[in-house]
């Protein structure tokens, strides 16, 4: 038992440490326009989803002195096909910075990694009047989930362990302890199977939810049925276990009085 406590602590902190972090700010500068925009290493797949850009003079850092003589450029990739899926342009800024470009789900059908090149030009930028240009060129992945899937993994597994880990705590419990605590036994029987069948329902929804493994959903499900059926089962054995020894114990005090 000394051995699973740690690595109980030791999965729980996994789960907290590998838990997806806040997407980062990266900046592109090229030609004088600087593009900033949020980095998305994923995307969820059959989704709508908006691209926002911060579109500056890199000269000076100021916004665009006049929007309307600004042209951007959004581009969208499948690097899976090698195929160009969407061509749009926008020359209207929310203000002298920000611009958007709206993606239909259509786009982002199949898994996979995709890419997109946003180009902006612009004839009188900034301070002094000049014509500047600039692009941003970015990947990411289309998944299921709109998570990393390889990042997200060990979370998961860690979040799958854990009850299954607990089980086993309760087990070397039931072991351990002294008749003394007779009931605490009893009910530590009773919630060691339920904390595998809760590792076994995790595990399926994490399947179905993050992966697309039909013969593994089935094999899973199947397990977690018939799992259930087995603690119902033990739940029942228990119920009646308790109500036998309790018309016993009765009959017993009866036959102990008639006696005496």
């Amino acid at each position: 038992m000394k051995y699973l406590i740690p690595l109980f602590i030791f999965l729980l902190m996994l789960v907290v440490v590998g838990a997806d972090k806040p997407e980062a700010q990266v900046l592109s500068s090229v030609n004088g326009l600087n593009i900033e925009y949020p980095k998305y290493e994923s995307l969820e797949q059959n989704k709508n989803h908006t691209f926002f850009f911060h579109v500056f003079n890199g000269l000076d850092g100021l916004g665009l002195k006049d929007p309307t003589v600004i042209n951007c450029t959004f581009h969208l990739y499948y690097e899976g096909y090698n195929y160009h899926l969407a061509t749009m342009d926008e020359t209207t800024f929310d203000n002298t910075w920000d611009i958007e470009f709206y993606v239909d789900a259509n786009n982002f059908t199949e898994l996979g990694e995709y890419s997109y090149i946003v180009q902006c030009e612009c004839t009188v930028c900034g301070t002094q009047e000049s014509s500047l240009g600039g692009y941003a060129s970015v990947g990411f992945d289309v998944t299921t989930t709109g998570f990393d899937e390889e990042k997200s993994f060990m979370p998961v597994a860690a979040i799958i362990l854990l009850p299954m880990l607990l089980g086993l705590l309760f087990i070397l419990a039931i072991f351990t302890l002294s008749e003394e605590h007779a009931v605490l036994k009893i009910i530590l029987f009773l919630l060691a199977p339920i904390m595998f069948w809760v590792s076994l329902h995790i595990g399926l929804v994490s399947v179905v939810r993050l992966y697309s493994f039909p013969d593994l959903q089935n094999l899973i499900g199947t397990t977690t049925y018939w799992s259930a059926w087995v603690v119902f089962l033990l739940f029942i054995y228990f119920l009646l276990y308790v109500f036998i020894t309790l018309i016993k114990a009765s009959a017993n005090e009866k036959k102990a009085k008639l006696e005496y």
